[in-house]
């Protein structure tokens, strides 16, 4: 029973998951910056997308708080 239960708890981890980097992805398309891959690390969603002046602009202003960016 406990199996099923974690399968069942990182079943629904990975949807949210998938759910919040599919609204972000979307954003992100609707500003014009190309997604250009997305990983999943634990409970952690990595974007990765090309460089853009804006990216620039926010990381140096430090509001890149939440946010991590993997240029390429």
């Amino acid at each position: 029973m406990q199996a099923i239960d974690f399968n069942n708890n990182a079943n629904t981890s990975l949807i949210s998951a998938m759910v919040c980097a599919e609204s972000v992805i979307l954003s992100l398309t609707a500003c014009g910056i190309t997604v250009q891959s997305i990983m999943f690390h634990g409970s952690k969603t990595v974007i990765r997308i090309n460089r853009y002046a804006y990216c620039e602009y926010m990381t140096s202003t430090g509001r890149k708080s939440k946010l991590s960016a993997i240029w390429s």
